[in-house]
Formats: C-alpha cells, sequence, structure tokens
C-alpha cells in the first residue's frame, strides 16, 4: 500500500495529487496489446483495490492534516498511532489514524473518526449497509451476505445486526397535511402470519398485518391492484397499539368528515374487531374467503354429489341471510356426524359463521356497491409469509420483527437513498450516546478538508467521479 505521509517528518514531499496519478498507474495500466474485454475485466478486477487505497490516502492525509492544525496542537497531544478497517461497497479501507488527549480535560479520542462520522466499532460504510438491507429484503443473512459484493463475504450476524439497527429507527410519525386526501370510502384490511420461534422459546407467534388503502383499480385484464396502499405489521406491538397508529395515519391523510364508509375486512379474529373500537363509523366485513371456507368444512366439500348439495344448501341459506335455517341444517349435519374429530370441526365452523352472522351481512349488503373483496390471505402471504415463514426457519421475536419492519419499509415506498438516510440518522443517535462531544471540532476538521480542494487532479474545470467521491467527503 502506498505511503502518503512520511510521518517522523511530516513533510509534503508526496502531494495527494501524486499519491492519486499513482494508484491510477498501479491498477488502470493499458497495455499495448489489450482488447476491450481484457479492459473491462481488468477495471471490474481491481477497482475496490483502487478505492480502497484511494480512500485509506484521503483519510490518512485528512488525519496529517488535524494533526498539524493550530487549533490541535493548542488543546490534544498524540497519544499513539492505531490501525483500522472499514469495508465499503467501492473496497475495504484500511487506514492509520491517531488517538489524542486533551490536554486541558484529559478527554480521549479519534478525531479523524468525529470529524468524518466513523462511529466507534463501526465494521461497515452506510452504502453498504443499505444495499445489504435492500438483498436482506428477498434473501437469507447468509445469502445476502454472500451476493452483496463481489469481492467479500459479509458473515450472517453482521447483516442481521444491520437489520436490527435499521429497525431502531423511530416509529413513525403522522403529521397532519394541510391538503388532507377527499375520499367517499376507505378499506382497512387485516390478517395474520403464524411464525415458528427458536426452540428455546418452545413456541410459535403471530405476526399482525394490517393495511389501509382507498380501493381497487383495473390495472390489466383479470389483474387490479389496491389505491394508495398503506401497511401497518407487527408481532411485538399490542393490537391497539396498532390500531392507534392505523389511526394516526388515517386521521392525518385524510379528511374524515368527507369519508362516507369505512370498512375493516378480515377473517373475524378478536384482534381486527378492536379496530371498530378506534375507527370511527367503520363497519366490520368478514371475508369471503374464510366464510366458504368454513362451509365447506361444515358440508365436508363440494366434490362429491352429497356433500356438494349440502354446500350448495348451506351457501344459499347464508346468502339469503337466514340465520335461523342455516343453523337448523348446519345442527343437523353435526349431529349426523360419528366421528369425534369431524363432529367437533364441523361444530366448531357452524359456531364460528354463527358469531360472525353481523360480518356475513355488511358483507353482502355492501358487496356490490362498493367491490368488497378481501386480499389479505394473499398480502399476508406476500409481505411475510414468503420471507419469515413458508420455509423451515425459526425466529427470535426481535429479529422477526426486525425484519417486518424492513419488509414493510421497502413495500411502502422507501428508496434506497431512504434507507441511508435512515441508516445516517440512527448512526448520529448512536455517535450522540457514544462520543463525548469535542470542543472546536468544525475548525479543525475546516483546516483538514480545505487540503482537499487544492489537489490538482480534483481541479481540472469538469466533473468525474473521483471528484463527487471527494466533495462527498467535504
Amino acid at each position: 500500500m502506498l505511503k502518503l505521509i512520511h510521518y517522523k517528518k511530516f513533510n509534503k514531499e508526496i502531494s495527494m495529487g501524486n499519491i492519486i496519478l499513482q494508484l491510477i498507474k498501479k491498477y488502470i495500466n493499458f497495455e499495448k496489446n489489450m482488447n476491450f474485454v481484457n479492459m473491462i475485466s481488468m477495471i471490474q478486477n481491481n477497482s475496490h483495490l483502487f478505492f480502497g487505497e484511494l480512500m485509506t490516502a484521503v483519510l490518512e492525509h485528512i488525519d496529517v492534516e488535524i494533526m498539524l492544525s493550530l487549533e490541535r496542537k493548542r488543546s490534544w497531544r498524540v497519544i499513539k498511532i492505531t490501525k483500522r478497517t472499514i469495508r465499503t461497497i467501492v473496497g475495504t479501507v484500511t487506514f492509520k489514524r491517531r488517538y489524542y488527549q486533551n490536554k486541558h480535560t484529559g478527554q480521549y479520542a479519534y478525531l479523524l473518526d468525529q470529524a468524518i462520522g466513523i462511529l466507534p466499532y463501526q465494521r461497515l460504510g452506510v452504502l453498504l449497509e443499505s444495499k445489504l438491507l435492500d438483498f436482506t429484503n428477498t434473501l437469507s443473512y447468509e445469502k445476502a451476505g454472500e451476493m452483496v459484493i463481489d469481492f467479500d463475504t459479509i458473515c450472517k450476524q453482521t447483516v442481521k445486526n444491520i437489520v436490527s439497527k435499521f429497525a431502531a429507527k423511530e416509529n413513525e410519525f403522522f403529521k397532519d397535511k394541510d391538503d388532507k386526501k377527499i375520499v367517499k370510502s376507505l378499506y382497512i384490511e387485516a390478517d395474520e402470519d403464524h411464525v415458528s420461534l427458536q426452540k428455546s422459546l418452545k413456541n410459535n407467534v403471530i405476526n399482525k398485518l394490517i393495511y389501509v388503502h382507498e380501493g381497487k383499480s383495473t390495472e390489466s385484464k383479470g389483474r387490479k391492484f389496491l389505491l394508495n396502499k398503506k401497511i401497518f405489521a407487527s408481532n411485538l406491538k399490542s393490537p391497539e397499539d396498532m390500531w392507534i397508529e392505523v389511526y394516526d395515519y388515517i386521521y392525518s391523510t385524510y379528511d374524515t368528515t368527507k369519508i362516507e364508509n369505512i370498512f375493516i375486512l378480515g377473517d373475524g379474529a378478536s384482534w381486527i374487531k378492536t379496530g371498530l373500537e378506534w375507527i370511527e363509523n367503520s363497519e366490520y366485513v368478514l371475508d369471503s374467503f374464510h366464510l366458504n371456507k368454513a362451509i365447506l368444512q361444515i358440508s365436508g366439500g363440494q366434490k362429491k354429489e352429497g356433500t356438494k348439495v349440502t354446500y350448495e344448501k348451506l351457501k344459499g341459506l347464508i346468502y339469503s341471510k337466514n340465520k335461523k335455517s342455516f343453523k337448523t341444517l348446519a345442527k343437523e349435519i353435526v349431529d349426523k356426524e360419528t366421528g369425534f374429530t369431524a363432529k367437533t370441526r364441523k361444530e366448531n365452523h357452524m359456531k364460528y359463521i354463527l358469531n360472525q352472522w353481523s360480518g356475513i351481512e355488511s358483507n353482502l349488503d355492501n358487496k356490490a356497491k362498493h367491490q368488497l373483496g378481501c386480499s389479505a390471505e394473499g398480502h399476508v402471504s406476500h409481505i411475510l409469509s414468503a420471507r419469515m415463514s413458508s420455509r423451515p426457519l425459526s425466529w427470535s421475536r426481535e429479529g422477526l420483527e426486525a425484519i417486518t419492519k424492513l419488509r414493510i419499509s421497502i413495500l411502502n415506498g422507501i428508496t434506497r437513498t431512504g434507507i441511508e438516510k435512515t441508516l445516517l440518522k440512527v448512526n448520529k443517535k448512536i455517535s450522540q450516546e457514544k462520543y463525548k462531544p469535542v470542543k472546536h471540532l468544525k475548525r479543525i476538521k475546516r483546516h483538514a478538508m480545505e487540503t482537499l480542494g487544492n489537489v490538482p487532479v480534483l481541479s481540472i474545470g469538469k466533473v468525474n467521479g473521483l471528484q463527487t467521491m471527494m466533495n462527498g467527503l467535504k
């Protein structure tokens, strides 16, 4: 690796511009007999080494300039020089920097780390962390660590820690909008996924899902999508806390005085019906999928001729709102069943339909007019099960919550840039908790950064990738 400055003399015989030119010659050296394919291959294979050494040179340059600054000399003494390695999206950076002690207060600090925002124990750059989160959305921790960059592998525990760090972000706070949306109807659908926990926890957990939308629109033949969908999910939050979050979103986003109907659709679980207590003037609707499934269980199916007739009779009585006749016929079917297990199952499904009768009537009364139809089963499969329970995986409750937060953030529209900003905010919070503020840090940093603007290769009058990267450091 190239040396930036001879540390004993601290002279500037080797300038920053010369360092960059040497690196270009070292890693981007085109031979006369090279062809196009060889050029691309050489640049691809060497780019992470080039940028790794370039970043090392820049960081060590800044560290020396901090050491030479008058502000540092007045207040800080050098204790030792230590080495640090950080893996980034463009290469691994290994650099030396000085550890200082304040002459007046006795405070210890790495001034370089604080000046450019490197956290204690940080091993990965934010851009690499955000790319890892993007991969982890669909891949296991191990696979994401293997595939995120070509020249290195990140262990699955590190990937898990980054997901947990992202999940530590503050909960989204919904501010009242000046121009609240006006809609006639609002739809809230809810369901749950059952996820296996680690063996030491010895049970499963319910991962709850709620999403709000403004209705359906046809995208193409036979395919519809939900308008302005907003997703909420958690296994740690209580039903009340989740519905409070949904409440805050609705009343900060929509003019509720203009909403004529708010439908809550689901399978009738008690935690879903809790939404009726929080969302004013809402109406519960039992989704047709779970209703038809219960009818099927009571009748014994609709494939055989006998059970098919029974299925159609039960369905006809329900869809004509004839509760008394349905109860009579269903009880006859249950009483005729001789097997204990089958009898219990049919009886439970009969009670389920009777307990959900008001939700069934709401469905029948509003289905045609408001295009009611619950897609919660599909959403649970796509949003939760596909990543968390469809394969033989086991989770801790905190790990499950972290990956759930990541997935719904991405589905709610957060971009890679948004993930980076979130990580920077979390890093800043961690930094404030771990670092004791250094006085006059801005003055110390300004002196060091000014020297970067005097590098000839960066002052050629036009913007390039190298110049953008160096200016980013400033």
